[in-house]
């Protein structure tokens, strides 16, 4: 599944928000980086499987993650749970999505869940409002 790579430069590497998406439904990811790219000064960076942003996050510390929630072998809901257990993750900002969310509160994990099919202009209002928060 391709992703988006930036080239960065020494000001974009420290300025930019990044928002990791680990979604394995490519045409829905590359929805979404292709509406941050278009949408929004962010930079995003798309994964297909929880088991490679737990790779990506060793090299970069994203801004906000968005997760959906049906991953294969580890769910976005396990993904969640790990992050929450680092400290360098502990408050960064993640929403969780998906069609089939299990009836839950998710306040305890910090965590917002949209439902599919999404807005997108409610999406990129919730990004905002958890970024500027």
């Amino acid at each position: 599944m391709p992703h988006l790579e930036l080239q960065e430069t020494e000001e974009t590497k420290h300025t930019q928000i990044t928002i990791v998406i680990v979604e394995d439904d490519s045409s829905i990811g590359l929805f979404l980086t292709l509406a941050f790219s278009e949408e929004t000064p962010y930079r995003s960076i798309l994964v297909p499987t929880a088991e490679r942003a737990l790779t990506l996050i060793e090299t970069v510390k994203p801004d906000l993650f968005i997760l959906d929630y049906q991953l294969p072998e580890m769910d976005g809901l396990q993904l969640c749970q790990e992050l929450r257990m680092r400290p360098t993750f502990y408050d960064v900002p993640i929403i969780l999505m998906s069609a089939n969310l299990p009836n839950r509160d998710f306040k305890q994990l910090q965590v917002t869940s949209i439902a599919k099919p999404f807005d997108l202009d409610q999406l990129l209002d919730t990004v905002d409002q958890l970024l500027n928060n």
